[in-house]
């Protein structure tokens, strides 16, 4: 496959209160051999196609010290140019989001004590090169708590228990259409993990 991407970007800081990144983006791909769904060994040529958007990302200081508002959306459109099948020129590529977003809170306290709790929504995307079903996307919450400090010797340090998919929601993030049905490669329950960060 050959790759040919433009991106132009922007940040910006009007005050401590508040910054923000915004970029746009054109990505080409000619030859493009994609396997569908991944480590299936099932491959689609999709020919020549194109992917347009935009990512907007946004920190929010509302004054109270240690917490940060944090967010972002990315907007995908994509488009089969060419292809060895006519029927496939102007469908959108399968697998991918119309849009992602993300939305959470952060605490940092100069103790060291941190924690943060992030929801995210995938939209829908169709699951079949023909364009005729979709998976509706999904919601996930997760939280996180932990603790960091400096060792004698100046090292950093950390301990977190995290807690991924926090709501216990049944959701997939691999989803698509074969053997003539529909497939879910279902995403994990709420699972805690304990981790351990050394800097050396």
């Amino acid at each position: 496959s050959t790759i040919t991407q433009y991106e132009a970007g922007l940040t910006f800081e009007p005050s401590r209160l508040f910054s923000g990144d915004l970029s746009v983006f054109r990505i080409d791909t000619t030859d493009e051999i994609k396997e569908y769904p991944s480590g299936s060994g099932l491959y689609v040529n999709l020919g020549e196609t194109r992917r347009t958007g935009m990512e907007l990302s946004a920190v929010v200081r509302p004054g109270l010290a240690g917490f940060e508002l944090f967010g972002d959306l990315a907007v995908t459109d994509t488009d089969i140019i060419q292809n060895p099948d006519p029927s496939m020129i102007g469908k959108e590529v399968n697998g991918i989001p119309g849009y992602t977003t993300n939305l959470g809170l952060r605490y940092h306290a100069e103790s060291g004590i941190n924690a943060r709790i992030k929801w995210r929504h995938v939209g829908s995307y169709y699951i079949d090169s023909a364009n005729t079903t979709s998976y509706p996307g999904y919601n996930v919450t997760d939280f996180s708590v932990g603790y960091e400090n400096l060792t004698d010797n100046g090292t950093m340090w950390q301990v977190n228990l995290d807690i991924d998919n926090l709501f216990d929601e049944h959701y997939s993030q691999a989803v698509w259409n074969g053997y003539d049905t529909n497939n879910y490669a279902v995403s994990p329950p709420r699972t805690f993990w304990i981790r351990l960060s050394l800097n050396i």
